[in-house]
């Protein structure tokens, strides 16, 4: 259409793993199926790590100035400096900042989010929290800010079929989580949750697995009989991990707009997290609980009740959530920003 190349910034690259990179690797797939001149700019190969995270914005922002005929999507402030046509933005560090430990250079890149967004022709925030942070903490213009949620992909995840799934006489509950082990996705309450089931007395004896790479972590959960870890799962493990869960447990700190937690209820899980686990979008959602973690032993009394509730329900809380954060909408929404893009 009118001759344009697409440009999709990601400074990380894209790939089917976590993160911007697996968005941006969604949006690739879309916009080639759309559009027929579409390129992924991304930082080279040197100054990789920190360093190059400040340095690389500028040099990618600097890139764009020298290619003609196209339309800029960029992650944020991957190419801040540039006026980009459709800028996405994943939450923000300032409010990041506010909930949880952040790195020495957070200043540095709320500096870069807020100029990305100010100068962007139009903004997709992918949750209402993240567009009300930006009108908040970086001043942006509402009127050129749109939520697009995350979307999930239902061909890929979707709950096994009910059979043993749904017994009533299975008194074992599968509890996952699935992220960095970190401070910011809720670390210390994960902890103490695997420590709380190994002596837990109750209707049900409660197994704890844990998806994640944060290896310098898994020693917090050496000698728990209920709690084991996996990790290097790809986006092909993934959905098998999810479908044999009951219930997804989600601490964190802070989130954009989670896609674990939309994975996990794509594929039938029930879910319960704090506000960023379960933003506004999905907090009415009968089978997403909030909670704040405050409490452990109220935190499994509520991993029962959402099991006793949804265990047998699992199709339909995936044709919920499908209904509303499948990738049909979300792509046709999207392709439609970027024809709307190619006319500023």
């Amino acid at each position: 259409m009118n001759g344009k190349k697409i440009i999709l910034v990601s400074l990380n690259g894209i790939g089917n793993k976590g993160g911007v990179e697996r968005v941006s690797w969604y949006l690739n797939e879309i916009l080639t199926d759309h559009f027929d001149n579409v390129q992924v700019l991304t930082r080279g190969k040197l100054m990789p790590g920190k360093i190059g995270n400040l340095i690389w914005p500028v040099l990618l922002s600097l890139k764009l100035c020298f290619i003609r005929n196209k339309i800029v999507i960029a992650n944020s402030w991957h190419c801040f400096l540039y006026p980009a046509e459709l800028s996405i933005h994943h939450g923000t560090m300032a409010g990041a900042k506010l909930h949880t430990t952040v790195g020495g250079a957070a200043g540095i890149t709320a500096f870069m989010e807020k100029v990305s967004a100010r100068k962007a022709k139009k903004i997709l925030a992918v949750s209402i929290n993240c567009k009300n942070e930006l009108e908040s903490y970086y001043k942006i213009n509402p009127n050129k800010i749109e939520v697009l949620n995350n979307f999930v992909n239902e061909e890929v995840f979707f709950p096994k079929e009910e059979s043993n799934a749904g017994s009533e006489d299975n008194k074992i509950i599968n509890v996952l989580f699935s992220g960095s082990l970190d401070e910011r996705k809720g670390l210390p309450k994960l902890i103490e949750f695997s420590k709380y089931i190994e002596d837990f007395k109750g209707p049900y004896q409660i197994k704890f697995t844990i998806a994640s790479n944060t290896k310098d972590a898994y020693h917090f959960f050496e000698g728990l009989n209920n709690t084991k870890i996996v990790s290097g799962l790809g986006v092909e493990q993934m959905p098998d991990f999810y479908r044999a869960g009951d219930v997804l447990i989600f601490p964190t700190n802070y989130e954009g707009f989670s896609m674990s937690t939309m994975e996990a209820l794509a594929s039938g899980l029930s879910v319960i997290g704090t506000d960023f686990a379960i933003p506004d979008e999905i907090k009415d959602f009968a089978f997403c609980l909030r909670h704040d973690f405050s409490d452990i032993s109220k935190t499994v009394e509520e991993i029962i009740r959402l099991y006793k509730t949804w265990h047998t329900q699992k199709a339909e809380i995936a044709s919920k959530t499908i209904q509303n954060f499948g990738k049909k909408q979300y792509e046709e929404k999207f392709i439609n920003y970027t024809k709307s893009a190619m006319t500023y």
